[in-house]
């Protein structure tokens, strides 16, 4: 029993980080885009952080009129997930 279980168990607790990320992720990226929205964005930028041990990239740019910000990162899995949303600048 324990040979089948603790695989799937892994599995689930893996798959359950990689939610659980990608949830933290799109809401830091949601706070950081409201910042560039409410101020004077004019030229990209990209800059990285270390949010609860993991290293992130926010990349922000203008994309015919349209705020564009992307945040990357390495998931449990080790592959790199990105997240974009976008706001009408002002």
């Amino acid at each position: 029993m324990v040979m089948i279980f603790m695989p799937i168990i892994s599995l689930l607790h893996q798959e359950r980080m990689i939610l659980s990320d990608r949830r933290l992720f799109s809401n830091k990226l949601h706070d950081e885009l409201q910042k560039h929205l409410w101020t004077e964005f004019t030229s990209p930028q990209l800059y990285s952080k270390i949010i609860h041990s993991k290293h992130v990239v926010f990349d922000f740019s203008v994309e015919k009129g349209v705020l564009k910000g992307c945040i990357a990162w390495e998931n449990a899995r080790k592959n790199e997930e990105t997240f974009c949303l976008y706001g009408i600048t002002q």
